[in-house]
């Protein structure tokens, strides 16, 4: 008789903090140690969680309004470099917690 491991999974359903990417990094880092002390031992964040999912509704509408470009830029600005510090402090986290960790990012 075949045995199989049972591995809890938490599949997060959160906001970022909308273009700030340390901040979101910061929260991400929080709900990964508060999913690992409950069990899980995999950890899904929401695709591009990291500043934010520039979804095609989202970015039509922007183009309605004057800052549009400054929008853009701060989508720019906060994208996560990787390999980079931001991936390295969810990777500790991962580490540090013992899980694995899936999360989306808006990549530069």
């Amino acid at each position: 008789m075949t045995h199989f491991e049972t591995v809890r999974v938490a599949a997060v359903q959160a906001t970022p903090v909308m273009l700030d990417a340390e901040a979101t990094v910061d929260k991400a880092i929080g709900l990964i140690g508060e999913a690992s002390s409950q069990g899980a031992k995999l950890v899904v964040l929401p695709e591009t969680f990291v500043p934010l999912y520039p979804s095609n509704a989202w970015a039509q509408a922007s183009a309605a309004f004057s800052g549009s470009n400054e929008l853009w830029e701060r989508l720019w600005e906060n994208s996560v470099d990787v390999p980079g510090p931001l991936v390295d402090r969810l990777v500790e986290a991962a580490r540090e917690n013992t899980v694995r960790v899936a999360i989306g990012v808006n990549e530069r």
